[in-house]
């Protein structure tokens, strides 16, 4: 008798663990973690290098991407779509130089935290974006 309660027990955490993995694999379908590599300062009209780190949770094209720059008081530039083209197995690692260009030349000093890139598939639906913080000096 006892026996077949552990039994029923493991059976009921085993399709628990399956229904939790089923459902977390659908949840995060075609979601890729984005790091960004940024400079910590930058002088108004130089050059805005960002390297672009990305962990796919499932097999995932992305298509393109995008950047905008936030300056603060609703002064937004972009978004900037910039082609780009990986295809990413579930947990595979992939680093880009991703990014070369001029950074505003009016941009104001300060510490910016709204400088952000987004990655999209074919459809263009959002897979995974992050920001950088900046000091413009």
């Amino acid at each position: 008798m006892f026996s077949a309660i552990r039994e029923h027990r493991f059976l009921k955490l085993s399709l628990g663990a399956v229904l939790f993995v089923a459902t977390m694999k659908a949840a995060y379908a075609d979601v890729v973690d984005v790091t960004l590599e940024c400079p910590t300062t930058i002088t108004p009209g130089g050059t805005l290098n960002i390297k672009l780190n990305l962990v796919s949770y499932a097999d995932t094209t992305i298509a393109k991407s995008g950047l905008i720059i936030h300056l603060g008081n609703l002064d937004v530039r972009g978004p900037y779509v910039i082609p780009i083209s990986v295809k990413l197995n579930p947990f595979e690692r992939v680093t880009t130089e991703y990014l070369t260009t001029k950074f505003p030349a009016d941009a104001p000093k300060g510490i910016f935290s709204n400088i952000g890139v987004g990655v999209y598939g074919a459809n263009n639906k959002r897979l995974g974006q992050n920001y950088c913080l900046i000091e413009v000096q």
